[in-house]
């Protein structure tokens, strides 16, 4: 298993966190794959939720896989949205991976910051986070993740 890259998302599109290991840097800087990113999601979650059947209400997550990597997202009830690009034989369970990311280490490390304020629409810059996340990514699989 490897994990590609992380990134996290507010309501309307901004890119709050991103972090990538294993592989070439796809971001430049300019941020324009943060913003593909998100615009592929927001153009399947509304392709998804056109074509769900009625009554059923949406849980949050969406998976698209290809045959070289699998993109898991998961929108929490706050808003922020967390994808997590993994290559095609993630064998772990990408929807308790960003549960994880959501619960125990954005709403700790972050929202209940007091130096960190998530909803101003600049990056978050958590180094406590940033520790974390790279801990529990590399706990994974036997640690399949380095930092690049």
């Amino acid at each position: 298993m490897v994990l590609y890259s992380l990134h996290v998302f507010d309501r309307s599109g901004r890119c709050l966190f991103d972090r990538e290991w294993n592989g070439p840097r796809r971001d430049d800087g300019s941020g324009e794959h943060p913003r593909l990113v998100f615009g592929m999601l927001h153009s399947l979650g509304e392709v998804s939720n056109k074509l769900a059947p009625r009554g059923r209400a949406p849980d949050g997550h969406i998976t698209v896989r290809t045959d070289s990597y699998a993109l898991h997202a998961f929108e929490a009830l706050s808003g922020y949205r967390f994808v997590l690009l993994a290559d095609a034989e993630f064998k772990g369970d990408p929807r308790a991976v960003l549960f994880h990311v959501y619960a125990q280490l954005w709403v700790e490390c972050v929202v209940k910051s007091p130096v960190q304020d998530p909803t101003s629409g600049g990056r978050v810059g958590s180094p406590l986070f940033e520790q974390q996340l790279d801990k529990y990514v590399g706990g994974l699989d036997g640690g399949a993740a380095t930092k690049t």
